[in-house]
């Protein structure tokens, strides 16, 4: 907790001081010059795909991997969905159930 009583934020938990970023150095200029020259070439890259995709001469293994790269690009990877059965109440209220047996015990014991 600072001074003032509030919680800090952050990733240690440690907070920022007020007007301080997270991140002050941003991100490098090098990275973004990486990232510039990739997507000048994405074109070509894309026709490579296209071209790997539809020759038939290409191994398959080749050509899926080319095909799924187009899709991916040009409708976004698919979803994923996870079928899960929680029940998060029913898992506290044992715990809950459990603490207060034991500190009933506790109290007809003379522990506390």
């Amino acid at each position: 907790m600072s001074e003032s009583g509030r919680m800090l934020g952050g990733i240690t938990g440690r907070g920022f001081m007020p007007g301080q970023s997270g991140n002050p150095s941003g991100r490098s200029k090098a990275m973004v010059e990486v990232e510039e020259a990739a997507r000048a070439h994405t074109t070509a890259a894309i026709e490579t795909l296209a071209t790997i995709a539809g020759d038939e001469a290409m191994p398959p293994p080749a050509r899926v991997a080319a095909c799924v790269a187009l899709l991916d690009r040009g409708w976004g990877k698919p979803r994923v969905s996870v079928e899960a059965n929680v029940n998060v109440n029913e898992a506290l209220a044992a715990r809950l159930d459990a603490a207060r047996e034991r500190v009933a015990q506790a109290v007809r014991e003379g522990r506390t």
